[in-house]
């Protein structure tokens, strides 16, 4: 065995346990580690991390690096990635067009991208739009989408009053397959876009009663681009309305 080899493997996955319990930090310190041991510098792997801890300067170098470097998985990533740093920082207008930069790079194949410029659409109010991405991201091949797709079809239907709709999406939601580590987050995915769509339906009692469900589970912010305070201020709108 080439133990060098393994050792390298072995720093990678604990930085990605790391990443999973949303220790930045401390996975940028293994990224170090690999840097100092191996002069192996950061790569986009290290983007999101930094992005999480309001880093966004050096994220922003990393992923521009990428875009420009030959490695094709690096810069489809680095291009969600920038998109996800705008929209963090509440650029709408940067992360929409990052996101179409995304999507033309990719070709309209990347599960990933599609969803999330599908919810850069949502910001202005453009749901007929929002909609052919999802539609398109629900015919991608890739599996790169950690929740189901036909999540993201709810809101733009219920934008339109196509109440049906949203509803078979929602069940189709429901019915596809769910690896067992993204179990939590697609529930409270699910959870939170149902009580939109019950609150649009008029039964504001029982959406009240299912976002309390969310807003007090134990916080996982590994997986959303936006600031955790964003995310508390939004929580705390939802419960005092």
């Amino acid at each position: 065995y080439d133990l060098q080899a393994l050792h390298l493997q072995f720093l990678r996955e604990y930085a990605f346990l790391y990443a999973e319990l949303d220790q930045r930090q401390n996975q940028l310190d293994v990224y170090d580690r690999i840097k100092d041991l191996y002069g192996k510098p950061w790569g986009v792997d290290a983007s999101w991390a930094l992005m999480k801890l309001g880093r966004y300067e050096e994220a922003i170098a990393i992923d521009r690096a990428a875009i420009n470097g030959e490695d094709r998985f690096a810069r489809s990533t680095a291009y969600n990635d920038l998109s996800a740093i705008e929209d963090s920082q509440h650029h709408y207008l940067g992360a929409n067009e990052m996101g179409a930069r995304a999507i033309e790079f990719t070709r309209g194949k990347d599960c990933v991208i599609l969803i999330n410029q599908a919810r850069n659409e949502m910001y202005f109010i453009r749901s007929e739009v929002a909609s052919e991405l999802v539609q398109r991201a629900l015919k991608s091949k890739d599996n790169s989408c950690p929740t189901p797709p036909a999540l993201d079809a709810v809101d733009p239907y219920l934008m339109r009053g196509e109440f049906q709709k949203a509803i078979s999406a929602m069940k189709q939601a429901r019915q596809t397959p769910i690896t067992k580590r993204m179990r939590v987050q697609t529930e409270m995915a699910v959870r939170t876009t149902l009580s939109a769509m019950l609150m649009s339906l008029g039964f504001s009692d029982k959406a009240k009663t299912l976002m309390k469900t969310v807003i007090n589970a134990p916080g996982r912010m590994g997986y959303n681009s936006i600031s955790i305070e964003h995310q508390i201020l939004t929580n705390n709108i939802l419960y005092y309305e």
